[in-house]
């Protein structure tokens, strides 16, 4: 969702639930939606020090700005090390694929 998306549903959200409050705290409404959005969009990744439980499907960003999408499954032949796998595909930061589907729950 872009900034513009975001802000304009922070003005209808503003003036839903205000319209049977005072006046003047419209903009505090605006302020605390925007902040909420960021939270709920940002909130979900994980630097890359911290390492995703395995079996689990992650999206990650790499030093290039390109995302992939991988899991971790390691084998009792060959150790999987996590610092390793961080260096060799530039991994930035990353976050799991169920944490990024919308919640549609009311």
């Amino acid at each position: 969702m872009a900034n513009d998306d975001i802000k304009r549903a922070a003005y209808k959200y503003a003036g839903d639930v205000n319209r049977n409050r005072k006046s003047g705290i419209e903009p505090y409404s605006v302020v605390d939606f925007m902040e909420g959005a960021k939270w709920r969009v940002n909130g979900v990744w994980h630097d890359a020090k911290e390492e995703p439980k395995y079996d689990k499907y992650f999206l990650y960003e790499n030093v290039v700005h390109a995302y992939h999408v991988d899991g971790i499954y390691p084998s009792e032949d060959e150790p999987f090390v996590w610092d390793d796998y961080v260096k060799d595909m530039g991994l930035l930061k990353w976050a799991y694929i169920k944490d990024l589907i919308p919640n549609t729950e009311e």
